[in-house]
């Protein structure tokens, strides 16, 4: 219990709020599967396998794979922090994955279909997606990015690890740059000109803060990020009434900008690269 709690607050002080979640929850589950009184040291690789096999009957299996990884770290933690001699997911085999069941990107005509219906009510809803499937973008990364992220002149934006104003980590601490393509610049021209119209908007920091449509695409903003599902629940909402597949999210933009990529020759290195993927494991999905 010890090592549980300080492993959660080591996640939570260095990296992104759902990376600590997910190892919250990881441990927990593998506490739940144990006897009341298994130390942490005594944790076999049979132990391991039990846990897997009890999980597979209520998760899916790219869930437990995500819950294994983090557990795999978390017991490379605990032997660097002394508190085991050995990591029992070492040895144990991981789960396998369904590549195409977290694999969910829009086709060209769904994209249509979801700027054409948005774009008359909500016209800087419409610029955000875009901004979205541009850049391949975590939902936090772009709810957080500031103006000063953006060098026009060098054509590329930059995703900083940490956002000390907003309290914002990348899901793996680590900086990247993302270029700017031609319809990424229009867009970012359309933006900026909407900016200098609006004294309140200059004073904001942020490209997409919160804001509520009103009369004539006119906004009314406010100097503060929006919430992750709150932008999710937009998402959804437009995906029911439109009857497009209700499993897409706003991850799904990410896939599709990924996904376009390699259909264009891209390597999944550089695919990798810009989606600020730490292993090429991770990329081999598209």
């Amino acid at each position: 219990a010890d090592f549980a709690v300080e492993y959660v607050q080591h996640m939570e002080a260095n990296f992104a709020k759902k990376s600590a979640s997910a190892a919250r929850t990881a441990l927990n589950s593998l506490r739940d599967s144990l006897n009341s009184d298994t130390l942490l040291r005594d944790i076999t690789v049979l132990d391991v396998e039990r846990w897997k096999t009890s999980l597979l009957g209520s998760r899916s299996s790219n869930t437990v794979s995500i819950y294994f990884r983090c557990l795999h770290a978390a017991f490379n933690r605990a032997k660097r922090w002394e508190y085991v001699e050995l990591n029992p997911f070492n040895k144990a085999e991981k789960p396998r994955e369904d590549r195409k069941e977290g694999v969910r990107y829009l086709s060209g005509e769904e994209i249509g279909i979801l700027r054409d219906a948005v774009r008359g009510e909500d016209p800087r809803f419409e610029m955000m997606l875009s901004f979205y499937l541009y850049t391949g973008m975590r939902r936090n990364e772009l709810i957080h990015l500031e103006w000063s992220d953006i060098d026009a002149v060098e054509r590329q934006i930059a995703v900083e690890s940490y956002k000390p104003k907003w309290d914002h980590r990348t899901k793996n601490r680590r900086s990247r740059q993302i270029p700017i393509c031609d319809k990424l610049m229009e867009l970012i021209q359309s933006l900026e000109a909407e900016r200098d119209s609006d004294a309140k908007l200059r004073e904001i920091p942020l490209v997409f803060p919160v804001y509520r449509p009103g009369k004539d695409n006119s906004i009314s903003a406010h100097d503060r990020p929006f919430t992750g599902h709150a932008v999710t629940r937009k998402l959804s909402r437009l995906v029911t009434e439109l009857n497009l597949d209700k499993t897409y999210t706003i991850h799904s933009l990410r896939h599709t900008f990924a996904s376009r990529l390699v259909q264009h020759g891209t390597s999944l290195y550089i695919v990798g690269r810009l989606l600020g993927h730490t292993s090429p494991e991770v990329t081999k999905i598209y």
